[in-house]
């Protein structure tokens, strides 16, 4: 399975829970994953 048939799998469970203790990590999870782009880091100056 390549990476894009992963990721519809997933969004595909993820649509069919209403289970709040398996959704809340799950974001948390893909919340610190989330990537990083440099401009966000820089400052206003």
């Amino acid at each position: 399975m390549n990476i894009q048939e992963e990721k519809i799998s997933l969004a595909q469970l993820l649509m069919k829970t209403n289970d709040p203790e398996l959704i809340r990590p799950i974001r948390e999870i893909l919340k610190k994953n989330k990537p990083k782009y440099f401009w966000d880091e820089l400052s206003t100056d």
